[in-house]
């Protein structure tokens, strides 16, 4: 049985709404002004944090600052310190982007629209007490919503817990019965970046170039998949990440299951199940 379903990836992020949503009397009805000023609100964060990412960034002045700094202070460890900025920032060298300002806002649209989906599958009951579901999604509600989605969210997450107790349980027992002692879940929240056949053995690559083979294997389920390439060092790279992995005893042979969450280069996501049967799994 497959647990980690597209269903419940959309249960998990139902079950953090209120978590993510602030309590707010201008949100208890749609007024277009306060949408604009919390769009601009998440929109000024999402930016920051996008146009600071080290693509964008000249490693010859970053260093310079560095210098700077370093040359004020007493420490110890600023040889030390100013080794481990260099190895962060790369090579005087690499290619530096530009950042790209409607790309950015076109991102944000994106993981903006996702969030609006999953929220419009609330429950009717508090749907009909949300003024404007852009609102919500961007993170504030009314105190009416807020209360009606506590009891909801608590109820999602014992679910939750339930349906990853499970999952946990069957996985442990399936590596049992694994040759070599492996973790399947140190390969969720990784990127995916390829997959091979060789000599009937399949092999799943990962970022890193950490490899999973499934011995005497056949793909049951997302062959078809795309998975993208490691191209982490240019920005905004589609991906493949892995939101979720199991593993289970089917037949007398393992079945490795994984629910992988493609992103485009305009932050747009679809999800796919990645499901393989072998005789055993090495790394």
């Amino acid at each position: 049985m497959k647990y980690f379903t597209k269903e419940f990836y959309t249960t998990f992020l139902l079950s953090e709404a209120n978590e993510r949503a602030k309590t707010s009397k201008r949100a208890e009805q749609k007024d277009e002004s306060f949408y604009r000023e919390v769009y601009n609100e998440r929109y000024a964060t999402f930016h920051h944090n996008e146009s600071h990412c080290d693509w964008y960034i000249d490693p010859v002045e970053f260093m310079k600052k560095v210098d700077e700094r370093l040359k004020k202070s007493k420490s110890k460890y600023k040889e030390l310190c100013r080794e481990a900025c260099r190895i962060y920032i790369g090579e005087p060298d690499r290619k530096v982007y530009t950042f790209d300002e409607k790309l950015c806002e076109r991102r944000f649209e994106e993981s903006l629209n996702l969030l609006i989906s999953v929220y419009s599958k609330l429950p009717q009951y508090i749907l009909n007490e949300i003024a404007d579901i852009r609102v919500f999604a961007l993170g504030y509600a009314s105190a009416k919503v807020k209360k009606l989605l506590r009891p909801y969210c608590a109820e999602l997450r014992k679910t939750i817990d339930d349906t990853i107790n499970k999952a946990n349980a069957e996985t442990a027992e399936a590596e049992s019965y694994l040759k070599d002692k492996i973790e399947i879940d140190y390969y969720e929240n990784i990127a995916l970046t390829g997959l091979e056949e060789k000599d009937g053995d399949i092999i799943i690559i990962f970022e890193e170039d950490c490899r999973l083979i499934i011995k005497n294997a056949n793909i049951t389920e997302g062959k078809d998949m795309p998975v993208h390439p490691d191209n982490s060092d240019e920005p905004n790279s589609p991906l493949s990440m892995v939101i979720a992995a199991e593993l289970h005893r089917v037949d007398g042979k393992f079945e490795l299951s994984f629910l992988i969450k493609n992103v485009d280069t305009y932050n747009k996501s679809d999800f796919h199940y990645l499901t393989i049967q072998g005789t055993d799994i090495t790394e």
